[in-house]
């Protein structure tokens, strides 16, 4: 099913509390990017269950990719920010985050803003989108209104997909082994994307993956409040009657639940909303978890608070701190953020405390800032307001042991990788440390929250940037060097090949309709081939003759015989771009119509009858006498008008051997 930027589903207008219609959709790149599961949106709407359910969620899910993929979502009826709701909460959002025992194992959460209908005209046309601050909004790590933007790697297959930020860093939306399909929308399905490359937006958490073990890659902990596919929801959650948002109590685990009361301009200002009608919902961060894949939040589902009279409005404080790592290396540094929240607003009340359980193992300053001393564990405690439970994170220190490159899954300090002159190739680097959960084998816990400096030995090759991105620019060898900036003793050495842009060339000398299936699509990689799976972009195609019914729809050739009563022969003409050159092919292309009713050569004209031999295109090439129609013609088929003695005429068709 193609989705578009335009209303794609609709359930029956009675008053639901879900969903009921898809607005918009723009998913980022993602390995789930063209599977059912973005070419579907239909799982977004609709009554909703629970992700920790024993049948995995509800009947369908929606990936929004990586980040700044969206979905609006609009319903048959106004989100109140009633008083009555309990918890503040006026409506959930349920993914398909995983929890066990009150304890996130599994999150990529997606930010959530607003929008009121103030015009009335059911699209959210009314001026800005007013975020719900959820708790890492407020965190000084997180990147305010970042644009990122994405390359098509133009590959028919799986590949990397690179990008760029509005503050110039750089990386990839890395391939892995589960999903073989292209990464990037397919612009057929997905007739709102450029072929080349597009922008998504949003404010961009930190997150915390924990990458220590790459077999086993978890979530360090999800935000406290305020993100979608953030909490698991319980198999027989009611979010008619939500669950607390912020802590769990006796109405069971915490829920991603949101208030109207949350919403923030584009500032950061708080904004006083009474109702929305529309709810916009993106993926968050950008991470890489390994061979689980990116960080793309899937949303199963959203379900309106009802009033209840009973409800007796109560603040609620939580203390909350940021852990963006697990262990920090020795010689570097790390602020653990801690905040306090009133009813999910920042609170001044009371005076920020850290403490650790060891402080042998480092030092914390007044804002969070921890140093490690010696190698150890200790507790880090956020604490500012008495009488509130404190929050508490645990933190390793380590020695960092060497620097690894990170080709095709493959983990090594002495790699080698190929590309094309003119691709970009994010180059991935991971230290080691000695942990205190050694993984198995001989690299040892991976520390991903170093940097490097990167030295390269043939320039003129290609250049790599501070992140690792590297740009190939003419065919030749360069060994590239990452240096630990926390340990300059350690490095990693990665030997890239560049390679001149392959051939490409005509995948079969024609392409030929049949009248049993008369319409459809060619994709470019079943016009075009290449020795690397590499894909042209085509730019137009022209039917020569102007006879074969064709159109250029994304980056497919859609073609419709199903009107034409004779057989067509024509020639397409296409300009395509290569690896940024421009080529021209030229591709013979058949319809081959119903033959059925074609009369054998040897009577293909009437006794006594002036024969007038056309092509099944229209085009006469002969007039001869009956007794030799077929003299000097090619095999083929052809349309016969005889004339007849009494002046009547006939018309064939017949088939020359």
């Amino acid at each position: 099913m193609s989705v578009a930027a335009v209303v794609l589903f609709s359930l029956p207008a009675t008053a639901t509390s879900y969903a009921t219609k898809v607005i918009e959709y723009r998913p980022a790149p993602g390995q789930f990017m063209n599977l059912e599961i973005t070419t579907d949106t239909s799982g977004a709407l609709g009554p909703v269950g629970g992700s920790d359910s024993a049948d995995g969620a509800t009947e369908g899910i929606v990936s929004l990719g990586a980040f700044g993929g969206y979905i609006i979502l609009g319903f048959d009826q106004p989100i109140v920010n009633d008083p009555q709701h309990p918890y503040g909460v006026d409506f959930t959002i349920i993914g398909n985050a995983i929890s066990a025992d009150g304890v996130n194992a599994s999150c990529e959460p997606a930010a959530v803003a607003v929008m009121a209908d103030l015009n009335g005209n059911g699209i959210p046309d009314d001026g800005e989108w007013f975020e719900l601050a959820g708790s890492d909004y407020w965190l000084a790590s997180t990147r305010k209104n970042l644009a990122v933007t994405y390359t098509n790697p133009l590959y028919n297959n799986a590949n990397s997909v690179p990008w760029q930020t509005s503050d110039n860093t750089t990386g990839a939306l890395l391939a892995n082994d589960s999903h073989t399909q292209q990464y990037y929308p397919d612009t057929f399905l997905f007739p709102q994307f450029d072929i080349e490359g597009y922008t998504l937006t949003g404010n961009c958490i930190e997150g915390s993956l924990n990458k220590s073990n790459p077999s086993g890659v978890k979530v360090n902990r999800a935000p406290a409040f305020g993100y979608a596919d953030s909490h698991g929801t319980p198999g027989n959650f009611n979010g008619a009657s939500p669950n607390n948002p912020y802590y769990a109590d006796d109405k069971g685990p915490v829920t991603d639940g949101f208030d109207l009361s949350w919403a923030v301009d584009a500032n950061g200002n708080y904004i006083d909303l009474q109702q929305v009608d529309f709810i916009k919902i993106y993926t968050a961060g950008q991470g890489d978890a390994g061979w689980l894949g990116e960080w793309s939040s899937e949303i199963d589902g959203v379900v309106l608070s009802e009033p209840d009279p009973d409800y007796i409005p109560t603040d609620y404080y939580l203390h909350y701190i940021a852990a963006p790592q697990a262990h920090v290396a020795l010689g570097t540094t790390c602020r653990f953020e801690g905040k306090l929240f009133k009813n999910g607003r920042p609170c001044n009340e009371g005076k920020p405390t850290y403490t650790l359980s060891d402080p042998t193992v480092g030092t914390i300053s007044d804002d969070g800032l921890f140093t490690p001393l010696r190698e150890g564990v200790t507790d880090i405690t956020f604490s500012q307001l008495d009488g509130v439970t404190p929050d508490r994170i645990t933190v390793a220190a380590t020695t960092l042991t060497g620097v690894l490159a990170i080709i095709d899954g493959e983990a090594s300090a002495v790699a080698s990788t190929t590309c094309i002159a003119g691709e970009k190739m994010f180059i991935e680097m991971q230290s080691t440390d000695n942990g205190p959960d050694i993984v198995a084998g001989s690299t040892g816990n991976r520390y991903t929250h170093d940097t490097y400096t990167w030295y390269n030995s043939n320039p003129a090759v290609g250049t790599v940037d501070s992140f690792g991105t590297f740009h190939a620019i003419a065919a030749g060898s360069t060994v590239l060097s990452a240096v630990s900036q926390t340990d300059p003793s350690l490095y990693a050495e990665v030997k890239v090949t560049v390679r001149a842009v392959p051939a490409v060339a005509l995948n079969k000398p024609s392409m030929q309709v049949t009248y049993t299936a008369p319409a459809g699509n060619w994709l470019a990689s079943a016009l075009f081939k290449t020795t690397n799976r590499s894909s042209v972009v085509i730019n137009s195609v022209t039917a020569r003759n102007g006879l074969f019914p064709c159109s250029l729809q994304g980056n497919r050739v859609v073609y419709d015989c199903s009107g034409c009563t004779e057989s067509i022969d024509d020639i397409l003409d296409f300009d395509v771009t290569y690896y940024g050159t421009p080529r021209t092919f030229s591709l013979p292309v058949s319809y081959v119509a119903d033959t059925s009713g074609i009369i054998a050569t040897e009577t293909g004209c009437a006794p006594a009858a002036t024969c007038h031999i056309y092509t099944t295109s229209g085009i006469k090439i002969a007039e001869t006498a009956p007794e030799n129609w077929s003299d000097g013609l090619p095999g083929g088929i052809y349309i016969i008008r005889t004339v007849n003695a009494d002046g009547s005429v006939t018309t064939t068709k017949a088939a020359v051997q």
